[in-house]
């Protein structure tokens, strides 16, 4: 992907630290509370809120590199930052029960997430308690926190390229733009699709297929297995890695502005002992 200024750097490269990470943990999330794991949804849900939070804090000024992974630590942060930008109150879907609502703030049920995902709970120090509606909050949050994760005051086809849905906004910021679209996301939520029928029928079922230590009968080896539970190849890159290695074969990249993305990246998101290495090497041959 050709970049083409400072801030769509800033923008791919903590879609790929912060933003992509968080996608994974809310979608196994819901997976979890779908099935009745619930210390673990607490976990992934912790997890989710922590990244998108850092997301949109960095994207917008404030550096995490050193921040707590302390929910109730970020969130006062993240609303002084977004100010009146930031998602401060539920909303009971129209569809939903009433019976399955109830009148929570934001800070209580980010304090509750917090809680219940932290190490404690995780190793089985503390219990929990659910509630009816944590999944349907968790997804109006994580929804509303990941449309933030841009500069809100970026402008559009200058800070970062405007796509189809976004040419009549040409010129303006990206604050105007969800305003008026209250329910676009416009970074897209990759999803994989794999058929579950031939898993079998419950979660058990998803236990006991192609398990050949824990089995329960023969029909859970022999049926088809879906081609995830083997590839013949997958694998993903390190986009910092790709471009460090090989930042010349990037057709159409403006390079002026790496160096200066790779010290703000430096700057504001604490990165391993390897990859600060790696970067500051870069940085330093780059000056030559």
């Amino acid at each position: 992907m050709p970049l083409h200024s400072l801030n769509h750097f800033k923008s791919v490269f903590i879609y790929d630290i912060f933003i992509q990470p968080a996608d994974q943990n809310y979608l196994t999330a819901r997976f979890l509370r779908v099935i009745g794991m619930h210390q673990d949804f607490f976990w992934h849900a912790q997890q989710t809120l922590e990244k998108l939070f850092k997301a949109g804090l960095v994207l917008n000024g404030v550096s995490v590199k050193s921040k707590s992974h302390e929910l109730t630590k970020l969130l006062p942060i993240y609303e002084e930052t977004l100010g009146s930008d930031a998602f401060n109150s539920f909303d009971k879907p129209k569809k939903l029960k009433a019976e399955l609502w109830s009148d929570t703030s934001v800070k209580d049920f980010v304090t509750k997430i917090s809680a219940l995902g932290s190490a404690d709970a995780r190793y089985g120090l503390v219990g929990y308690q659910s509630s009816k509606d944590d999944l349907f909050k968790l997804d109006q949050l994580v929804f509303k926190l990941r449309q933030r994760t841009m500069g809100l005051d970026w402008v559009i086809g200058e800070d970062f390229r405007a796509e189809e849905n976004l040419q009549h906004f040409n010129g303006k910021t990206y604050r105007e733009f969800i305003e008026q679209n209250p329910t676009e996301q416009i970074r897209h939520l990759s999803i994989p699709y794999q058929e579950l029928k031939s898993i079998g029928e419950n979660t058990q079922d998803l236990f006991h297929a192609w398990n050949f230590e824990f089995q329960r009968k023969s029909s859970d080896i022999d049926k088809i297995a879906p081609g995830a539970i083997a590839p013949e190849l997958a694998f993903s890159l390190s986009r910092i890695d790709a471009l460090l290695q090989n930042i010349e074969a990037f057709d159409g990249f403006d390079k002026e502005f790496v160096p200066e993305g790779f010290k703000w990246l430096l700057d504001n998101v604490k990165v391993s002992s390897h990859w600060k290495k790696m970067i500051e090497t870069y940085l330093s041959e780059s000056k030559k």
